[in-house]
């Protein structure tokens, strides 16, 4: 779902994320500076990088809330300075090379949707060999905590039931989701390490594999993983987003539950496997644990968990995205069809809208309805 105008703004007030881009800025912002805005959603960093001194900025958004940034360049006397562009990046050519390429396209995570491949893509072909990413790296930090009263709220409903019935197949299905934090509160119960650090200068891959090893530094009941990010924006710029400080509105931390919660001593040892994998514009996250006494080589405790088993897939989608199934549209399909061909051909929308009507008049109850229909389309599909 595309991000609204509240939501940017809601961006705009973390004052801990926003001084921390700012800083950022400030320190690579010069007279003569080209900067790109990656997913500039109203175009914050791209006014303020022309208050900074940038000579100009490539403010490059698909959201409409992109036509505020228009609005706000104008008012502000920056409209001569910053191009904006009303469109996925990857279908975006820019006639000159910048000096700095700034994003933040994360999620509650780095590896969110396809971030990876278009900040990859945009450094490619935007930025200057010798050019400023921001950010520069992100580390994924883990551990292990004690969310009692989250957990509860995964799993309690599952193991009551309601009214006698038996709802407990819906368990082993949540304790395979992720959950954002909030305000629950936790309890930190092993070393923090990094999972992984994202170099975004030498990128080169959007999934990910690996290892780590957590020693238990008190007692108490573990319910799962914890991820967070940390970030060097660049050189001179830290933001840090632990559960243990006051952190960002806006990212929020990663909650892995266990499939059931474990009672951990000081020095009892979690040997952790996490790996995401981008199918298509989505991760698939999984995460193997096992838990071990101290000195012991044999695990008391060994969850092996995937998102892929928090999804309630039907037997006709694994029949359909099958290699040797073959395919026939149906009556969406054969509609969607009949209005590319219609685009194709550089039909006006009117034109397509009334051979709607005239081949599917069962579908819409009247022009306009046509009309709104082949607009959306026009909008995901047209140039």
């Amino acid at each position: 779902m595309a991000y609204t105008t509240s939501d940017y703004g809601k961006m705009i007030n973390d004052k801990w994320r926003m001084d921390a881009y700012v800083s950022a800025l400030k320190n690579s912002v010069k007279e003569n500076s080209i900067v790109v805005d990656l997913g500039a959603g109203t175009g914050i960093f791209s006014l303020l990088a022309c208050k900074l001194g940038a000579k100009k900025v490539y403010a490059i958004e698909p959201n409409h809330a992109l036509n505020l940034g228009v609005k706000s360049a104008k008012k502000n006397g920056y409209e001569d300075k910053i191009t904006f562009i009303n469109k996925s990046s990857t279908d975006v050519t820019l006639p000159e090379k910048a000096d700095i390429l700034i994003s933040d396209i994360r999620g509650m995570l780095p590896l969110y949707g396809n971030n990876l491949e278009v900040i990859m893509d945009a450094r490619d072909r935007f930025l200057k060999k010798s050019g400023v990413l921001i950010p520069g790296k992100d580390q994924i930090i883990c551990s292990v905590a004690g969310a009692q009263g989250l957990y509860r709220d995964i799993t309690q409903i599952w193991e009551q039931g309601v009214s006698g019935l038996d709802l407990s197949d819906g368990r082993a299905i949540c304790t395979n989701g992720i959950y954002p934090l909030g305000k629950n509160r936790i309890n930190i119960l092993t070393e923090s390490k990094k999972w992984l650090e994202i170099d975004y200068y030498r990128l080169k891959k959007n999934s990910f594999k690996q290892k780590l090893s957590l020693k238990s530094l008190k007692t108490g009941t573990a319910h799962g993983i914890v991820l967070w990010f940390n970030s060097n924006l660049t050189k001179d710029t830290r933001l840090l987003n632990s559960p243990e400080v006051k952190g960002s509105k806006v990212y929020g931390r990663g909650f892995f539950p266990f499939s059931r919660p474990v009672k951990l001593t000081n020095g009892t040892r979690i040997e952790i496997e996490i790996s995401a994998s981008l199918n298509i514009d989505s991760y698939i996250w999984s995460w193997k644990t096992k838990v071990f006494k101290k000195y012991s080589k044999v695990p008391f405790a060994e969850f092996k968990q995937s998102t892929f088993l928090n999804k309630l897939i039907s037997p006709d989608e694994f029949i359909k995205k099958a290699p040797g199934y073959k395919t026939s549209l149906n009556s969406w399909g054969l509609r969607e069809l009949d209005i590319l061909n219609m685009f194709k051909k550089r039909s006006s929308n009117e034109k397509t809208a009334a051979m709607l009507l005239k081949k599917y008049p069962g579908n819409f109850k009247n022009i306009d309805e046509a009309l709104q229909y082949v607009g959306l389309l026009s909008l995901k599909y047209g140039n």
